[in-house]
């Protein structure tokens, strides 16, 4: 499936600049910091809202949050959202105890749809309350879709903040300051962009999933490195037996496809741990030159905000032609879901 993006725009904490903010680990941002309810400053990566927007309810913030990236599309693009299917890449709510979902999300919704109900208007729009693993989710449905006709565009819209949690999160020892070495620099944004399907553009290989148990994490991203793996293998020998040989010559079955870049979770905190301890299960493609990025070092922690703008850092890259060959996205969410993407480009950038 190759695809192509249209109309993106970043609105995230660390710049909402569209270039710099993709290009963040070449330039040098000042360090930002919030001050806690005890005095403490610690490093977070806010956006910059109207006094009227600043609020720490998730709801409302995240509402802000969308309004501020909505305008900047132009008026033709804003008004034709009723038109296309909107996926929308929510934070992820606890369920309740009968397995439903909560009346967190049930709220978040309600109030969403109530404050910009073009983004509900389309019959084929749908919610992926998954946290940092929603892109990957919802990035395997689009193409199911694209596959089978059904559209030929879809929105795709990210949002998160991590404003809410803040104090939670230095109850925890999480931040970093002066009094604590924490992992976590919150942060928060809005991303949205169309995807469409094309000749020539990024080239989505496979786009793997798996659902376990957090204390199985590193289980499942085992599972999906090997599913990475067993499937550049079979690519390399469909690559090579398609190649005109002589009658004389025999297909060789070692060859390899490398990964030339990788993007892994990486704040410091456990998750980064489980991708660590699998890593040998991508042992047959990876070599001295695979290049490993890691954008929550940059951007501070975006939530469910990550896998989409890790995509569109991506594509930027291979448009730009510092990124070649083979990449492979992990996401991972703080519970249960995960998803492994593994892309190339075709065609001229």
């Amino acid at each position: 499936m190759i695809v192509a993006i249209e109309n993106m725009q970043l609105f995230i904490g660390a710049n909402n600049d569209n270039e710099q903010a993709l290009n963040l680990s070449l330039i040098s941002n000042e360090s930002t910091f919030y001050q806690l309810d005890d005095g403490q400053h610690v490093l977070a990566s806010f956006c910059q809202l109207e006094q009227n927007e600043q609020t720490n309810n998730k709801t409302e913030r995240s509402i802000n949050l969308i309004k501020q990236v909505l305008t900047k599309l132009s008026q033709e693009e804003q008004k034709g959202l009723s038109d296309l299917p909107v996926f929308l890449l929510l934070p992820a709510f606890e369920k309740n105890e009968h397995n439903e979902s909560s009346e967190d999300f049930d709220r978040f919704i309600h109030a969403l749809n109530k404050e910009l109900p073009q983004l509900f208007s389309h019959t084929l729009s749908q919610c992926f309350p998954f946290g940092r693993a929603a892109f990957s989710i919802a990035l395997k449905s689009a193409m199911s879709l694209f596959s089978n006709n059904t559209t030929s565009n879809i929105v795709f819209l990210a949002v998160d903040s991590l404003y809410d949690n803040i104090d939670i999160l230095a109850q925890n020892d999480k931040l970093i300051s002066n009094n604590t070495m924490g992992c976590v620099v919150p942060s928060e944004g809005a991303v949205i962009c169309n995807i469409v399907p094309s000749t020539q553009g990024l080239c989505i290989n496979t786009c793997l999933q798996s659902i376990v148990p957090a204390k199985q994490s590193e289980q499942g991203i085992r599972d999906l490195f090997s599913q990475g793996s067993a499937y550049l293998a079979q690519q390399a020998i469909n690559e090579e037996s398609s190649q005109e040989i002589s009658s004389k010559q025999e297909i060789k079955t070692n060859s390899k496809l490398n990964i030339t870049s990788l993007y892994l979770p990486g704040n410091g905190s456990e998750e980064q741990q489980s991708w660590l301890e699998a890593y040998f299960y991508l042992a047959d493609n990876i070599t001295s030159d695979t290049k490993i990025h890691q954008n929550t070092l940059h951007t501070g922690e975006l939530g469910s905000v990550t896998g989409l703008y890790n995509f569109l850092h991506i594509y930027n890259g291979y448009q730009s032609k510092w990124l070649a060959g083979i990449s492979g996205q992990l996401e991972v969410s703080d519970a249960l879901y995960q998803g492994f993407t593994l892309y190339s480009w075709t065609g001229k950038a």
